[in-house]
């Protein structure tokens, strides 16, 4: 339980606002990554269980870089890695990383830092 005045803070990964019914499609295909939640924004929940000072800090295009090296590492060290997980995790991880690329990249996915405060 947050007592009064306490803060929260949390990164999420979360469809943008705005986008196409295919694009939420798309991107809700890779869950539990990218989260949505109808037509409720991050903001809109947070505000609707109460909090405020509700900020935002879009991390996308490091979260865009990290991915790119991500993939990058584990394609390289593929052989290395696949055993160190259970069967089909490496290449199923792999798999929903490459496809969240594009999505970050053309803006659909979205990764950020939001902080808010319950109220006194």
């Amino acid at each position: 339980m947050l007592k009064p005045g306490g803060r929260l803070a949390f990164y999420t990964i979360f469809t943008a606002d705005g986008i196409s019914a295919d694009d939420r499609a798309m991107a809700l295909r890779l869950r539990p990554l990218a989260l949505s939640w109808r037509d409720l924004s991050v903001r809109d929940l947070l505000s609707r269980a109460g909090f405020v000072n509700i900020h935002e800090s879009d991390l996308s295009e490091d979260f865009l870089r990290t991915q790119r090296l991500f993939v990058a590492s584990q394609t390289r060290h593929a052989e290395g890695l696949r055993p160190l997980k259970p069967a089909g995790d490496f290449d199923r991880d792999l798999k929903v990383s490459r496809k969240q690329i594009p999505l970050l990249e053309r803006g659909i996915m979205r990764r950020a830092l939001f902080v808010a405060r319950r109220p006194a």
